[in-house]
């Protein structure tokens, strides 16, 4: 019976083990200590050779699925050529080229058909599952599965206005116009597994992608976003948050080479392939060493061109299923389903909760595995929402940090009934495909106006802005510094009448920020390239010195002016953070000007 990956991973993890057994072992002289260990490194080397060749295998397999989907897209524009339906042949064929050329790249717009013939209608039926729907008042649903959907309604003439993974207005527009078209109902802004099968042609969801979908909205950090060390990881990079100091950054770098052979040298060049290639051979402790030496600026952040770099290597296909492959065997198959297995549970959000735990806090404990055991054997007929409660509970009180333990604790109590609140955006993972049957009506929907039931509880406020920042900011907004959070403007910095009149934003208007920052990094991603705050809080005195209005968000601490360093003019830009803000990532105002683009959190959504 061939080995599968979750078995390579448990071996590794057991000679790692092994040899901190061995390091910790007061019987061996130094010398014997380096040789065992040298020899169990060894070992490892070639688990990681063996795994990286089960990747190439499963990576293949994928996007062999993906291109065959394509192509049979692309046949289906090609015979309504030859049907003579509505379109013109040119156009039918200019169609199915996008669709041939979507294998690898980004389709242009595609109009939507014109009174396309009507169909026969198609019935929902109460048991056909929902995977995503649209939302009212909660943060929009976002992941890879998004990202498939609208590339298919692109494909076939739907405009999504692009593939950026948020489930948006134009994207709900897009499915409403093909549900209509498909004689589906729409008025309902919702795809279920039978209309997934219709629209993509892709193999079905499994479990596994709703959960990594949830987390990764968590993370922040899209398949491209990298980040230096402002958790002690070293460096964290895609999907999942992948981290250096734990191996699961250089694992996926492995797998995304061993299934494209090439592609390190095409995005870092020849010699920083060979440098990374030559680190990945290395122990953990000279990998952190590398990594600091190379990737990390003075301030610990990841320099701009290395950033820019793992920016375009998460951007490839192959890199991004072999984040998917790493997480499904890492924290999927080897903790999340045996811990569940183990417990009894069986409810997606129970599978959700574990997942999220396994990356995020590297899994639950026996302690806590053992804690959720007894007190189902207490309570034998506890049913497994309430188990759940516990399991949350159990996993929070492992994070012993207090810089951490709140954003632990919201999201292990989102996945107890679904809803909570995580980064200052609220989540309902009914919309994300946990639960809700597809006969729901949407607009009756209790829930749907409630704010979440166990909103997080606010730590206690450090006593400098420095320690709020690295508290409360830092872990949800990573690609951002203190001092970009204190920038005071120009004019406070210059010799003319508002030089020197800017401070420091007051204690009270600090937890203001939070919203700002998540809103900030969300731009962050989406763009792929730093954004540039010019100014933040403005103290009064300095707002009416520079002629700012008398309500100003930034007083507050609620708005940023910001560039996107990509080299285009505001006015080039500003309408992608407008339609972000209108599909939902946060009710807020913004402004364009010559040179920058104001975003602030007020509450309400304003445009000038």
């Amino acid at each position: 019976m061939a080995t599968t990956e979750a078995q390579l991973v448990a071996k590794v993890k057991e000679i790692e083990s092994k040899i901190q057994d061995i390091k910790d072992s007061t019987q061996l002289s130094l010398d014997e200590k380096k040789d065992r260990v040298k020899k169990l490194r060894f070992e490892i080397k070639k688990l990681n050779k063996a795994r990286a060749g089960l990747a190439a295998t499963e990576i293949t397999a994928q996007a062999q699925k993906v291109a065959d989907a394509a192509v049979a897209a692309a046949n289906n524009v090609l015979q309504n050529v030859l049907q003579g339906i509505k379109d013109s042949a040119e156009d039918a064929i200019a169609a199915a080229e996008l669709v041939l050329r979507e294998i690898t790249d980004e389709p242009a717009v595609v109009a939507a058909p014109i009174d396309p013939a009507p169909p026969a209608v198609v019935n929902p039926v109460s048991d056909d599952p929902v995977i995503m729907r649209r939302t009212q008042h909660h943060r929009v649903v976002y992941g890879h599965l998004v990202r498939d959907v609208q590339l298919a309604l692109l494909a076939k003439g739907f405009d999504s206005k692009g593939a950026d993974m948020f489930f948006g207005t134009d994207t709900e527009a897009a499915l409403r116009a093909w549900r209509t078209a498909t004689g589906r109902d729409g008025a309902l802004a919702i795809l279920t597994r039978n209309d997934w099968d219709e629209l993509t042609g892709l193999p079905q969801p499994e479990l596994f992608d709703l959960c990594a979908q949830a987390t990764a909205a968590f993370e922040g950090h899209g398949f491209t976003q990298a980040a230096g060390d402002f958790d002690g990881a070293i460096a964290t990079w895609g999907y999942h948050g992948y981290t250096l100091k734990y191996g699961h950054l250089q694992a996926v770098l492995e797998r995304t080479e061993a299934a494209s052979p090439g592609t390190l040298a095409d995005v870092f060049g020849a010699q920083r392939a060979a440098s990374i290639k030559d680190m990945l051979g290395k122990s953990r402790d000279d990998q952190i060493a590398w990594a600091r030496a190379n990737l990390l600026d003075s301030n610990k952040r990841m320099t701009v061109e290395w950033s820019r770099q793992f920016d375009d290597l998460g951007s490839r296909r192959a890199c991004q299923m072999a984040q998917l492959a790493h997480s499904r065997a890492a924290f999927w198959e080897t903790m999340a389903v045996p811990q569940a297995e183990r417990l009894g549970l069986q409810e997606p959000l129970s599978f959700g909760m574990l997942f999220d735990a396994a990356i995020q806090q590297g899994g639950a404990s026996e302690t806590t595995l053992k804690a959720v055991e007894a007190a189902r054997a207490a309570k034998p007929d506890m049913d497994e929402g309430a188990l759940r409660e516990v399991l949350a509970g159990k996993l929070t009180e492992q994070i012993k940090s207090d810089r951490f333990r709140e954003d632990v604790k919201s999201r292990r109590f989102t996945f107890a009934d679904g809803r909570g609140r995580v980064h200052g955006a609220n989540y309902d993972l009914g919309y994300w495909g946990f639960f809700a049957a597809v006969d729901e009506n949407e607009t009756d929907i209790p829930h749907l106006a409630d704010p979440p039931t166990k909103p997080a509880v606010a730590l206690v406020a450090p006593d400098d802005f420095r320690g709020f920042f690295d508290q409360r900011i830092a872990p949800i907004a990573p690609n951002f510094s203190i001092e970009e959070f204190l920038s005071k403007g120009g004019a406070h910095g210059g010799t003319g009448p508002c030089g020197g009149l800017n401070t420091d934003p007051p204690r009270d208007k600090w937890e203001n920020a939070i919203e700002l920052a998540r809103v900030l990094q969300a731009i962050r991603i989406s763009f792929g390239t730093p954004v540039v705050i010019t100014n933040m809080y403005r103290a009064p005195a300095y707002n009416t010195c520079i002629g700012g209005v008398s309500a100003s968000q930034h007083m507050e601490f609620r708005a940023a002016d910001i560039k996107i360093s990509n080299g285009q003019k505001a006015s080039q830009w500003h309408g992608r953070v407008v339609s972000m803000r209108n599909g939902g990532l946060f009710l807020g105002g913004i402004g364009r000007y010559q040179s920058f683009v104001h975003v602030d959190t007020r509450g309400s959504n304003a445009s000038w």
